[in-house]
């Protein structure tokens, strides 16, 4: 879906996801034809078709996890060496990646589904696979050890890291009396989300039935794969925990290495739809939405609904006040079959016609909005800029010389280009402008 462009520059608004990292990767989001096999279907079909889509991908080796977390799992914040901190599900100790795809002190490479729980092999695909195994702070590693996930109801543990007492997870005994690894609610819907991917991408696995204390709660079988009594936890914490930023971003640049993506990250409404209250209806593929629940269409209009496109082109004019007059044949675009109403919040200021021309008229400054109303085949939408009109000082801009104090500046962007000082058309950041 097209998503509004605010003000002078492409701005992308994402989802208001939060939480920790960036979503810099957006060149690596799944392509219209990635998920178009899974359309239509529900429930074990809907299951196996994703299986085909994310089971072909590159096998890393468990030798190349450091070099390709390097890639995938580094957060903004650098050290003084400048090198990136290691993102960690596990605990808020930090860590920082060495720059030459060494591992990092005082960290594992952690799976998310225990790799006891089909032998313990790290060669198999499920035990190097990208997506679920990821760093984890040693010693909470050791702790969450081979148990399932779950909610603590007994004594709870806080493993202790090398600062101190790790709140960022907890493992004890379940209402069943069974051992249990417990996230902290930031990140329960992540985890699970990382079990539905391997339930979906690895059915054939090796499954053991139980390991040591603990029942394994995957079976070897197409569908479901993950055993119902754990089913209603996993979907409840997919719902409550929506899917963040951190999770975006990681699956776009995991996508980038190995080729493959986690669908429950980009679509989370196709867990109800395997295993949920929608498994018994088709996922339609038009409706859905990236990395978002909602469905907002009951029936998809013909051509599908969407927020039109919007976009204030930069502008910068210096002119006498008496000769400003900015005329831009589309200083405003959008993709909407609409008619578009614009309106300045000062017209003494300036202002605005129906083609979107500024009219200047006094020193200040107006907000110049355009407005779109919903269409039959597109949302409403709206964009604005701030107009400036500054009455230079008595010597002059700076940087340029002998210019009259009766000259004001047009700012449309904040960024001075060059003066115009004769009439004429001119093309400024690709746009016709005429100055009269």
């Amino acid at each position: 879906m097209k998503r509004i462009t605010l003000l002078l520059f492409t701005l992308y608004l994402l989802p208001s996801l939060g939480r920790v990292g960036d979503c810099s990767t957006l060149l690596a989001q799944p392509s219209e034809t990635y998920y178009q096999s899974i359309d239509g279907k529900h429930q074990a079909d809907l299951k196996s078709a994703l299986h085909d889509v994310i089971a072909p991908h590159t096998k890393l080796g468990y030798s190349a996890l450091w070099g390709a977390y390097e890639k995938v799992d580094y957060l903004p914040e650098t050290n003084s060496q400048g090198q990136h901190k290691v993102m960690d599900y596990y605990s808020d100790e930090v860590h920082y990646f060495n720059g030459n795809g060494d591992a990092v002190g005082g960290m594992n490479k952690e799976h998310v589904v225990p790799k006891s729980w089909w032998g313990g092999s790290t060669s198999t695909p499920v035990g190097n696979d990208l997506i679920q195994v990821i760093p984890s702070e040693e010693k909470a590693n050791g702790a969450k050890a081979h148990y399932p996930l779950g909610v603590v109801t007994g004594n709870v543990t806080y493993p202790n890291t090398k600062s101190g007492p790790n709140t960022r997870m907890k493992v004890g005994k379940d209402a069943k009396g069974e051992n249990v690894f417990e996230p902290c609610d930031e990140y329960k819907g992540d985890f699970a989300r990382i079990y539905f991917y391997v339930a979906v991408c690895y059915p054939d696995e090796s499954w053991k039935q139980t390991v040591s204390d603990v029942e394994v709660v995957f079976l070897k079988e197409d569908y479901p794969t993950i055993k119902s009594d754990i089913l209603p936890m996993l979907l409840e914490w997919h719902n409550n925990d929506p899917v963040c930023e951190w999770e975006i971003t990681r699956n776009n640049r995991a996508f980038e290495v190995q080729g493959n993506r986690n669908p429950f990250i980009d679509y989370p409404s196709l867990a109800n739809y395997i295993w949920g209250a929608k498994n018994t209806t088709d996922f339609d593929l038009s409706r859905a939405i990236l990395y978002s629940f909602d469905e907002t269409q009951t029936t998809p209009p013909e051509p599908e609904l969407e927020t039109p496109f919007c976009e204030w082109d930069m502008l910068i004019v210096e002119r006498t006040l008496s000769q400003a007059k900015v005329v831009d044949d589309n200083i405003f675009t959008t993709d909407s079959d609409g008619d578009i109403l614009f309106t300045s919040s000062d017209p003494t200021v300036a202002t605005v016609d129906e083609d979107g021309v500024a009219y200047g008229h006094s020193v200040g400054t107006t907000t110049i909005t355009a407005t779109t109303a919903q269409t039959d085949n597109y949302l409403s939408g709206s964009a604005s800029y701030t107009l400036t009109i500054t009455a230079d000082p008595a010597d002059g801009i700076a940087g340029l010389t002998e210019i009259p104090r009766t000259q004001v500046i047009y700012t449309l962007t904040g960024q001075r280009v060059t003066r115009i000082d004769n009439p004429g058309i001119y093309i400024i950041n690709g746009k016709k402008i005429y100055i009269e």
